[in-house]
């Protein structure tokens, strides 16, 4: 984000500032040097022309980039070479130097580097050396401890199985597959990504040839042949991927229909999650297609996933109406198999639910596709030989979604299997709950909306209103800023207190340095902004909001804000709620993209407004014209206990519609921008604010007339001292705090 903030101030940057701007992006914290790489290039290519020194400030910053990013360019698994040769571009210092300056600060600061980077580090200084130096070097490794013991570790001796092969395309869908089958969720959804930009690019002949692999048992010779590779993630994944490139390109993959059909229609391993991704990318495909033959496969596509017995009247079963444990005469397989507790409770018994079935029945069936696969394994967190991963530490790690053991893959994968069985055999429970219907179950494992589009096609970039740090400067303590400006300018209003083009009527984000946004909005009749203001103001910070409606899938919008005390403020904003589905952990999507907020009913129905199909980003008024912006961005950073959600939302009006609305309706609008900080204590730390309080709040509430005028309302010292006056819980009340400060 920082890096994206240089590039935007670039242009607005004086001559005399250009030598401080450089020094700037060389210095700043927080930012890779492969993005300041990025940066000095853009400024090398816009500044180059008009620089009587030919920017040779530039020549002095190689080096101490080098020392200053070390640790990140000996910390990298697949090297280090690119930077050097940027920076040798940029700043026209020998590589040679800038590699010997990496020895330096690796050798004196002590870091852990990987004997792989020794050996690049040489090979680029080998052209200063001794012709006799190389050869040298290699006879002493041949010569060593360490090349006898080549053939013991890693894909040990060479075999034919380990050649790649030399077609281009055939080696990037080998990779690609192979990340497809990640253990780590992201990994698979960000090779999904890759599959979707090579269609993109047209390098069609690649997914071609993971098409070719489909079927294969492991990953050939990208994989490491001690472990066991995760085949069925590979499939599931690609063909995620396939059915979103199929709503794009759908005549490409019209190619692979005779294989997409074999899968769909394959009741003998009627793996769910397979056949339903190839069921929606065959009907993409059908889109527009009219003819008698496409009705027909249309039809048979639809009847997939479907159950063949008639509907039950009678009494819907659930796992509180079985015995919880299995009754004494039907002992458990051999050799058992255990599963993680969470995945007993609610996924066996979830199907078991839908069926009618008590879930150890559920869990042997799945046992026994398990053992099809493996005759040996024994519990859910074994991890097959892989080391548990970085981030996660509590006892059920690989059992999530987001990391999967190998036992963990196997369950899943086997109830995605029984499921699919249970279907073709045994009538369905009628259902006493929503969860409990098959496909509410089933649409698990396809994304989140019903068209077939990803968060990820919903999520943009961040905008530049989200980039501002917003801790207090010079503070001495970390507390969020309570600049009168800069938290009104986060709402859009300008420093002489006039509106934007847009004004944000509703968001949430973090800002870069940790500190929590929330924009919020409700209209007040005329007359009354400025005591409701007030009221508000005088609230504790922990109650302080304003109210929204909810909207959740396909139910109604939910009005009980309407009547939670607030009055006279009126609610105008609805929140959008969505259950996530299997994209939820898609690193490059985020949920705010099916989460948007969007004006109330009311205001949609007295406006004529009409939101833009698919992301009802932009709301139009009856004349076309655009009178509010939803904007949805964000990604998802960390693995584990450690991963972040870095995501935001806002809701923007248009001046002269929000004018016309405030007019119209006889109101004004009251915004509530609050800032909230948490700062993580240690233990034993002590409180400097005497509160023992982690959070530290700052927040601005601004009135806005139909005229536009903004005014930012601060209570009085006797607002809150009249509201003190008020007993321990009537002072959370917003219409006590209103009622003792229009009437103290």
């Amino acid at each position: 984000m920082k890096s994206r903030a240089f590039r935007k101030l670039r242009n607005k940057v004086a001559y005399a500032d250009q030598s401080r701007h450089i020094e700037a992006v060389v210095s700043a914290r927080n930012i890779k040097l492969f993005a300041k790489n990025e940066l000095l290039e853009g400024i090398k290519t816009d500044w180059l022309a008009t620089s009587p020194s030919q920017l040779d400030v530039l020549k002095k910053v190689g080096s101490r980039l080098v020392r200053e990013h070390a640790s990140e360019l000996v910390g990298k698994e697949w090297g280090f070479s690119w930077e050097l040769n940027e920076l040798t571009k940029i700043t026209r210092e020998p590589r040679e130097d800038l590699a010997v300056g990496l020895i330096e600060a690796t050798t004196t600061r002590d870091l852990d580097t990987a004997a792989t980077t020794w050996l690049n580090l040489a090979s680029l200084l080998v052209v200063r050396a001794d012709r006799k130096a190389p050869r040298g070097a290699l006879e002493r490794l041949l010569d060593s401890g360490a090349a006898r013991l080549a053939d013991e570790v890693g894909d040990g001796a060479w075999t034919p199985a380990l050649d790649a092969g030399s077609d281009p395309s055939a080696i990037v869908a080998g990779l690609v597959w192979f990340c497809l089958g990640s253990p780590q969720a992201a990994d698979r959804w960000r090779a999904a990504h890759a599959v979707r930009t090579l269609a993109r690019f047209g390098r069609w002949q690649a997914i071609d040839a993971m098409f070719d692999r489909f079927d294969a048992p492991d990953a050939g010779a990208v994989q490491d042949p001690r472990l066991p590779f995760f085949i069925m993630h590979s499939r599931q994944w690609f063909l995620l991927a396939i059915a979103r490139i199929a709503i794009d390109f759908p005549a490409e993959i019209t190619r692979h229909a005779k294989k997409l059909e074999a899968i769909a229609f394959d009741e003998a391993f009627p793996h769910v999650a397979l056949r339903e991704a190839a069921r929606r990318t065959l009907l993409a495909c059908l889109t527009g297609d009219t003819s008698n033959a496409a009705e027909a496969l249309r039809r048979r596509l639809n009847g997939i996933h479907v159950s063949g017995f008639a509907s039950s009247d009678s009494p819907a079963n659930d796992s509180r109406d079985f015995d919880w444990n299995r009754p004494e005469d039907l002992p458990e397989p051999k050799p058992p198999f255990h599963f993680d507790y969470d995945f007993d409770k609610y996924q066996l018994a979830g199907v078991g639910d839908i069926f009618g079935l008590p879930k150890w029945r559920v869990g042997d069936q799945c046992v026994g596709w398990i053992r099809k696969w493996d005759p040996k394994i024994e519990h859910m967190y074994d991890f097959g030989g892989r080391g548990h991963p970085s981030g996660y530490s509590t006892y059920t790690t690989g059992a999530g979604d987001r990391f999967q053991s190998y036992g963990a893959y196997l369950a899943r994968h086997a109830l995605a299997l029984e499921a699919g069985r249970l279907l073709l055999t045994t009538p369905i429970n009628k259902p006493r709950y929503t969860y409990h219907r098959w496909d509410e179950w089933l649409s698990h494992y396809s994304p989140t909306r019903q068209d077939g589009l990803w968060l990820a096609d919903g999520t943009a970039a961040h905008p530049d209103f989200s980039l501002h740090e917003l801790k207090a400067e010079d503070s001495g303590k970390e507390l969020p800023s309570d600049d009168p400006a800069l938290l009104a300018s986060l709402a859009g209003v300008e420093r002489d207190a006039s509106i934007g083009a847009f004004l944000t009527v509703d968001g949430s984000w973090s800002s870069p340095d940790g500190v929590s946004v929330t924009v919020s909005s409700v209209l007040v009749p005329t007359g009354e902004s400025n005591v409701a203001a007030r009221a508000l103001g005088t609230a504790p910070f922990t109650d302080m909001w304003l109210p929204t409606f909810e909207h959740y899938g396909d139910e109604d919008e939910n009005e009980r804000q309407r009547h939670s005390g607030m009055a006279p403020v009126e609610p105008w904003m609805t929140d959008v709620r969505a259950e996530l589905k299997i994209d939820e952990h898609d690193p490059c999507g985020c949920r705010e993209a099916v989460q948007r907020a969007r004006p109330a009913k009311h205001i949609i129905r007295a406006f004529e407004l009409r939101a833009d199909e698919p992301w009802a980003d932009p709301w139009r008024d009856r004349a076309g014209r655009i009178v509010f912006r939803s904007l949805a961005w964000g990604e998802r950073k960390g693995q584990g206990e450690h991963e972040t959600s870095d995501s935001g939302s806002a809701l923007q009006c248009e001046r002269t519609f929000l004018s016309e609305l405030l007019t119209a309706l006889d109101r004004d609008l009251l915004v509530l921008v609050k800032l909230q900080h948490y700062r993580e204590r240690s233990r034993y730390e002590a409180s400097d604010d005497g509160l023992g309080d982690s959070f530290s709040y700052a927040y601005s509430v601004l009135s806005v007339d139909r005229h536009l005028q903004v005014t930012r309302v601060v209570p009085t010292q006797s607002d809150f001292q009249t509201v003190e006056g008020l007993d321990q819980q009537t002072r959370y009340k917003f219409r006590a705090r209103l009622r003792a400060i229009a009437n103290p």
